[in-house]
């Protein structure tokens, strides 16, 4: 099914983020996130979207999706492998993290907005900020 970006709600988010676990799994501070780069002009059809949340295998488990609500890949970082940690608050909340991998360094861009206007998404502002406590404490 995907994401449908013109109604965003709270249980979709759950129904989404419940499909990557693992048996057992659970998670919490589930966030709605858009990846790409900051700019106002010409990137909204080339970034991506999708939701962020921490599970109880101390991963952060991402999925993203293109502007037609298509989901493009589903990941778990493990925390464990979590080097480094840049939270910039503003009207737009950045998180930009760096996990070890085999290769080297991956990075991750989150860009979070603590509310989503015109959406079902009623518990943003608080799971960004449960979200942001749970990875500082990985730092």
């Amino acid at each position: 099914m995907g994401m449908n970006l013109f109604h965003l709600t709270d249980e979709s988010m759950r129904q989404e983020l419940s499909k990557t676990m693992m048996p057992g799994e659970q998670f919490s501070c589930p966030v709605y996130v858009s990846f790409g780069k900051e700019s106002l002009l010409g990137s909204a059809l080339s970034n991506l979207y999708g939701y962020a949340a921490v599970t109880d295998s101390d991963c952060l488990v991402v999925i993203r999706y293109n502007m037609l609500g298509v989901e493009m890949s589903n990941r778990h970082y493990s925390l464990r492998d979590l080097e480094s940690l840049t939270v910039k608050s503003g009207a737009i909340t950045s998180i930009r993290l760096a996990f070890a991998s085999g290769t080297g360094m991956e990075q991750l861009h989150l860009r979070v907005s603590p509310k989503v206007y015109m959406s079902g998404l009623t518990a943003q502002k608080q799971n960004l900020e449960g979200l942001i406590d749970t990875l500082e404490r990985w730092k």
